[in-house]
């Protein structure tokens, strides 16, 4: 007796839900959540990296790097927080995209002091919690902060792809975070003996991942496909040149060397999946065999201009 047994899904309680593997349904998901693994196997590399690089730009300050990869909803409600300063870089390698970093006025004030001497300019130091810092930059500062993004871009190129080609970043109208699906984000901890200072990065998933290529993550138009490149593309069909029924008696004599003799399908069919395409006849060409086209197998396929 057949019984139907009804499924119905089942909720998981939050509290457990660290325990449940997640499985990302679409490609871009899946190029993501590949490239998220591998950014995390050269976490280690990349804080060196970030280390070598600036302190070439903060000289004589000691300083750790700590790098961890962030939520974008995390990164959203921060920049509803107060004015952020975000910052747009253009690189070449692996191809041509942006790079992106953000920080909040306070910590660009504070970088631009240890990268011009080393310390922090404040009127009050033990009340610099209190100092209300402009919230606009100068010149200089503008320029320290744009550096700042394109060194940890050209120091992660070079550890990649053996290059550097980031070209300075300029301070943007901050709009939309970058693609949460073509971007992973980090925040990155400038750790001091008495002070840390944080921004967010944005990095292109190409860098982790060869995959993207099947991805096009740029804003373009829609673009329809023209009829007339379809010979270009190639698909795989098959030609049915025989079949036969046999018995399990007939089928133990082949396998113990005995000849199963055949008769050739008139006419034989050439097939696109389980659909018939055309119809024709295997014929002998030099020393193998052909196939040749003799009639289409309906109205439909024959309006095709195969030319």
């Amino acid at each position: 007796m057949r019984k139907n047994v009804n499924f119905r899904p089942k909720l998981i309680k939050a509290k457990d839900s660290e325990d449940v593997t997640s499985f990302p349904l679409t490609l871009e998901q899946r190029v993501l959540d590949y490239a998220a693994k591998k950014a995390d196997e050269v976490k280690v590399n990349m804080r060196k990296v970030f280390e070598l690089e600036l302190a070439q730009l903060f000289n004589d300050t000691r300083f750790d790097i700590d790098i961890s990869q962030c939520n974008h909803s995390v990164i959203r409600s921060w920049f509803k927080e107060s004015p952020r300063i975000f910052i747009e870089s253009p690189l070449f390698v692996p191809e041509e995209d942006f790079a992106y970093l953000a920080l909040d006025y306070k910590s660009a004030h504070k970088t631009a002091d240890l990268c011009l001497g080393g310390q922090f300019n404040s009127l009050n130091p033990s009340s610099d919690e209190d100092v209300e810092l402009p919230a606009e930059l100068s010149s200089t500062e503008n320029r320290i902060c744009c550096r700042l993004l394109q060194r940890q871009i050209q120091g992660m190129q070079n550890l990649l792809f053996k290059e550097r080609s980031t070209l300075l970043g300029e301070v943007q109208k901050y709009e939309e975070l970058p693609d949460p699906l073509n971007y992973l984000a980090f925040k990155v901890r400038f750790i001091l003996e008495n002070e840390v200072i944080s921004w967010f990065l944005w990095l292109p998933i190409t860098f982790f991942s060869d995959k993207t290529k099947t991805i096009s993550h740029k804003k373009s138009n829609a673009e329809h496909l023209s009829m007339d490149a379809w010979p270009q593309f190639a698909v795989q069909g098959k030609i049915e040149m025989a079949k036969k029924k046999v018995t399990l008696k007939q089928l133990k004599e082949c396998m113990n060397g005995k000849l199963l003799p055949i008769e050739l399908n008139e006419p034989a069919l050439f097939k696109l999946g389980n659909k018939n395409i055309f119809k024709g006849q295997v014929v002998e060409q030099d020393t193998g065999l052909a196939f040749q086209i003799t009639e289409l197998t309906n109205k439909e396929t024959s309006s095709i201009n195969y030319e």
